[in-house]
């Protein structure tokens, strides 16, 4: 149908600010609900406990996309907020059940240092009771169990740069046993290492926030594959992605730059079972003709287009390991890019698409992918890009989009939303438009980013309403999954 018969509504894009209230919620994945309503602007965010496994003690200075040596203290709030220990120790009186315990603190979130001391602490409770004692700043508190060698510690704090937001963060450790015990003068003191406690958000949000994992990153890059093999790096060429409606194929050439290895491959898709699986990691032996003496003995392909993610898995071989010095000479490599294909459907004539529109063909330019060596492999890739966390821009984000909207005499609408949150724009095609001003929910498959999606049109006063609900899943990558509870 030809735009003049649709009655199409050109608009440019309007930028709308929107009011944030996060609020924690007792759910598997963390939901947000967001309403555009041209006269009235909403957004609610759900999120949820979740569980994460747990990376690295410390932010890696040398991981690719560091933001740097400043602290900001919301970005480190919600991605790794951390409580450094300095010097725990417990002083007990021979013979008593009660003692002096303390330790002093960092939180790396505010930069602030502080202690945490207490006297006449009951140190015969057992190991899943707590007291808690006040420490030297407001709103903090610590625990010790001496039976467990556990710490823990829970503050609340706001941050200068965002004033709006309360955090509540609660964790503990188990510490080894003491470095040493000291008993004289009818007494026993005990100190323990300097640790780390990493803590879980109650407020603004209740998230085990995750640190992100990226890929080492060398100040020179290596000349021999061996050292190589602990960047491992590999140049994508000539990627196609054929789709019909009966079957989806990827094609591509890999070249391996840790010892040169090139091979094509081919792998066969199914996008309805990875859909089915909620977009669960499905990795495909790839099918492939090596170079000659390019020694790859094994590559695995990962690839969901609804998500733009491309996943490489190999296994490789160097020639210049000295075995001599315990230098292996397999290694395996793990690398992930994520990057929204440019497609084509077929071609047009006289207006009219000469072929069905579930065939398309997409492609990506020659590129790179950064990967982990076998003994630095991330927990699960989340679909959520690491450069661009879904929940913390989700919460950062204060406006949407309307880019573009049509309506026709058919009765039917069409709409397209750019949520900066997520970084996603949503395609809301063909919706009935009632003449009733309220919200019905949106017909049809929707766009595979939301979860639920409301909308209200009302001619005669030209106002639009939608209400969407996406999940994310970059904090809990190894269960992204949505509860039925929408709030």
């Amino acid at each position: 149908m030809s735009p003049s018969s649709q009655g199409r509504w050109s608009q440019p894009e309007l930028r709308v600010d929107l009011a944030k209230t996060p609020a924690a919620a007792s759910v598997s994945i963390f939901h947000i609900q967001q309403r555009l309503d041209l006269d009235m602007l909403l957004l609610h965010l759900l999120l949820s406990s979740v569980t994460v496994t747990k990376s690295q003690s410390v932010a890696l200075s040398r991981r690719q996309y560091d933001p740097g040596n400043e602290i900001n203290c919301k970005d480190y709030s919600f991605s790794y907020p951390e409580f450094y220990l300095y010097d725990p120790s417990y002083t007990i009186a021979t013979k008593n059940t009660t003692g002096d315990v303390g330790f002093s603190a960092y939180n790396i979130a505010t930069n602030i240092t502080f202690d945490c001391y207490a006297r006449g602490v009951d140190l015969s409770l057992p190991a899943n009771a707590t007291e808690w004692h006040d420490c030297s700043v407001p709103a903090t508190q610590f625990s010790f169990s001496v039976l467990s060698n556990s710490f823990g510690l829970r503050q609340t704090w706001i941050c200068d740069n965002a004033p709006e937001l309360t955090f509540v963060a609660n964790g503990s450790v188990e510490l080894p046993d003491a470095l040493g015990c000291n008993s004289e003068a009818a007494q026993r003191w005990c100190l323990y290492g300097n640790n780390a406690i990493y803590p879980s958000l109650s407020s603004p949000v209740a998230i085990k926030p995750f640190a992100a994992w990226y890929p080492r990153t060398p100040y020179e890059y290596p000349d021999r594959c061996v050292e190589r093999s602990d960047y491992p790096m590999w140049e994508i060429h000539d990627l196609t992605f054929n789709h019909t409606s009966s079957q989806q194929t990827l094609s591509v050439t890999i070249v391996n730059v840790m010892n040169g290895g090139k091979l094509s491959c081919t792998v066969a898709l199914n996008e309805d079972l990875t859909r089915a699986d909620k977009h669960a990691s499905r990795w495909n032996n790839c099918t492939n003709t090596s170079q000659v003496g390019s020694e790859v003995s094994a590559t695995q392909i990962l690839f969901d287009h609804d998500y733009g993610l491309l996943g490489i898995k190999q296994t490789w071989k160097c020639h210049d390991n000295v075995a001599a010095n315990g230098e292996p000479d397999t290694y395996i490599g793990l690398g992930y890019l994520v990057s929204l294909l440019r497609c084509t459907r077929a071609s047009e004539y006289e207006g009219e698409v000469t072929s069905d529109q579930l065939s398309y063909t997409c492609s990506l330019p020659t590129t790179n992918i950064s990967g982990y060596a076998a003994y630095d492999f991330p927990p699960q890739m989340p679909h959520t890009s690491y450069t661009h966390s879904c929940m913390m821009n989700s919460i950062n984000s204060t406006e949407l989009l309307l880019q573009d909207y049509e309506t026709g005499g058919n009765g039917l609408a069409s709409f397209t939303v750019y949520n900066p949150g997520p970084g996603d724009t949503y395609a809301i095609q063909n919706l009935t438009v009632p003449e009733d001003g309220l919200w019905h929910t949106c017909q049809g498959a929707l766009p595979w980013q939301l979860v639920t999606c409301d909308y209200l049109f009302n001619r005669s006063t030209s106002k639009v309403g939608f209400r969407f609900q996406w999940y994310c899943d970059d904090r809990d990558p190894s269960n992204a999954y949505v509860d039925p509870w929408y709030g």
